[in-house]
């Protein structure tokens, strides 16, 4: 199954927060990066007898209850489903570095995720990311806190 998880940075202490993104609907302005979080189901079926909830798989979603941290929309970020040569996640916004010091940031283009390099001559190039081509990169930090 797939990891989708994402990073902002948190608009109350300016540190990255990870977890699901959260963008509400109502009631709240801003998105918020959603931590330790699990589902409730508000009106459950109850057993006649035990008064237990019963088909709980069969139950509509409810609501979200946990934490919820708010963080700026610009520094969002999401995990790429890869990790540097030192097994640290890699998101969106990262820069990376490989062994002859040459430098991108990680973006999300064209419905996939690619290094940004931009050439001396001022070219952009975007380099799919597959996971043989990272085995030898490194994060070296990332576009929202240098």
């Amino acid at each position: 199954m797939r990891d989708i998880k994402f990073r902002g940075i948190r608009v109350d202490n300016k540190e990255f927060a990870f977890g699901s993104f959260y963008k509400p609907t109502c009631f709240l302005d801003g998105v918020y990066i959603s931590m330790e979080t699990t589902c409730v189901n508000l009106y459950p079926d109850l057993d006649e007898e035990s008064n237990e909830p019963i088909n709980v798989s069969e139950q509509p979603p409810g609501i979200s209850v946990g934490k919820f941290i708010q963080v700026n929309i610009e520094t969002v970020g999401q995990y790429i489903e890869s990790n540097d040569k030192n097994d640290i996640e890699i998101y969106e916004g990262d820069i990376l570095a490989n062994p002859k010091g040459e430098v991108g940031t990680v973006v999300f283009h064209d419905c996939k995720f690619c290094i940004k390099v931009i050439r001396k001559n001022k070219t952009i190039w975007h380099m799919p990311l597959e996971k043989g081509f990272l085995r030898n990169k490194e994060i070296i930090g990332n576009i929202h806190k240098r």
